[in-house]
Formats: structure tokens, sequence, C-alpha cells
């Protein structure tokens, strides 16, 4: 019997790469997406944010340098959620399951960039009010619980390796998407 699976955000780069794996196995599933408004201010503030072309490259977020932030390369969303789906007695009912490839300080980003791409970056901290004017307040509270608080658990990484061992690492998404090496 195939199950319904609605995709919130569906034309977004989680959700999409969401229904692009559970699509994988067309005969397991029903799948429909909602869809969000890329147009937004916010989302056009949000991606051209984080890095500001200037004579020195610079990262600047609203994060302290001891704070380890939690990524991973958005097309493995669907891997893992797709793993989940087609597990649900290991993964499933009342399972929290982290996304997370790795947990960097900004240092450690900018170090990596460094390595990758051969561009001289380095991280400038900002103020919780320059982030404000913008990113949206919920993004900038999140990243103020990082700072506070850190990662929940620091072992997100090996949990979402066990659901899908395939993660990749910020090292490998960089040299993947050549950011910033144009």
């Amino acid at each position: 019997m195939r199950r319904l699976i609605v995709v919130v955000g569906a034309d977004g780069r989680q959700g999409s790469s969401v229904i692009e794996a559970l699509l994988e196995y067309p005969d397991n599933w029903h799948i429909r997406g909602i869809t969000g408004d890329l147009t937004s201010t916010h989302s056009q503030n949000f991606i051209t944010f984080f890095v500001s072309y200037t004579e020195n490259l610079e990262f600047r977020y609203p994060v302290l340098s001891h704070a380890r932030i939690p990524f991973y390369d958005i097309h493995d969303t669907g891997k893992v959620v797709c793993e989940c789906f087609q597990h649900p007695d290991h993964w499933g009912h009342r399972q929290t399951v982290p996304i997370v490839a790795e947990q960097l300080t900004m240092e450690e980003i900018c170090a990596t960039i460094r390595e990758v791409s051969g561009k001289d970056i380095h991280f400038v901290p900002l103020s919780y009010d320059e982030a404000l004017l913008k990113l949206h307040r919920e993004t900038v509270n999140n990243l103020r619980w990082y700072n506070d608080f850190g990662s929940i658990d620091e072992r997100q990484a090996e949990k979402t390796k066990e659901i899908y061992p395939k993660m990749k690492t910020f090292a490998e998404w960089v040299r993947d998407t050549q950011w910033l090496m144009e």
C-alpha cells in the first residue's frame, strides 16, 4: 500500500531533495508538495547575506568563535528522509532524526574554504543587531542558541551517518559546488 507523503517547501532545496529521493521508490509513495515564496525579501536577503565580496573575502555571521554549527549538504536531506520512510520500525515513530554531516566553528569553516578553494577568507563576527538588518529574527535566535548552548547533542553527525553513511562533508560540498572558486 502506497503511503501519502506531503513535503512542505517542495520548491526549496531541502524539499526538492526529499521529493527527488522519494521518487526513486515510486511504488512506495504518493507525494504531494506545498511550495513557498522564493521571491520574498527574507529569502533574497538570506541568500546574499553570508559572504561579503570586498578586497579580502569575509564570512560575516553572528556567532562566537567557539560555537559549533551543524552542517550538511542540502541534497543529502532527501536521502536521510527517504531512509527513515523506508525503515519506519527503526527510524520512525517518536524518533528524533538529526541531519548533520559535521559540526564546525567559523574558523574551521574558513580554513576549509581556504584549503579547498585557495581563497583568502576570514571570519568576521557580527552583532545580533547587524544580523537583524538582513536576517529573519528566528534565524538570529537560532544562532544565539548555538552561541549560548551549543548543539543539543555533539554526536548528531554520528547518528546521521548511521542512517545515511554517505553524508557529504563541508570540504566535499565546497569542492563539488565550486563555491567561491570563480
